[in-house]
């Protein structure tokens, strides 16, 4: 996946929560901005801590930016 795609999805104005899936079939869910760092080769997802506001996390994801196979909005992925 491109890393230019994966940082437009991240920094958009008004954040849209999304969606990262890999070629393994795992889908990864990013509900605020500060859950989710790009670096050169990977995108590490934090998972939400439920009993806290984001940004916090209680556990960390790291995918190798070749194993992600697709990416879409949440509310686009809803409708649909």
């Amino acid at each position: 996946m491109e890393r230019t795609r994966i940082r437009s999805y991240m920094q958009q104005q008004l954040f849209r929560p999304f969606l990262v899936r890999t070629i393994d079939g795992a889908t990864l869910r990013i509900h605020h901005p500060r859950l989710a760092q790009l670096t050169s080769n990977n995108l590490i997802v934090d998972t939400p801590d439920p009993l806290l506001p984001p940004p916090a996390a209680e556990a960390s994801t790291l995918i190798s930016l070749e194993s992600i196979v697709g990416m879409g909005h949440l509310d686009a992925v809803a409708s649909t």
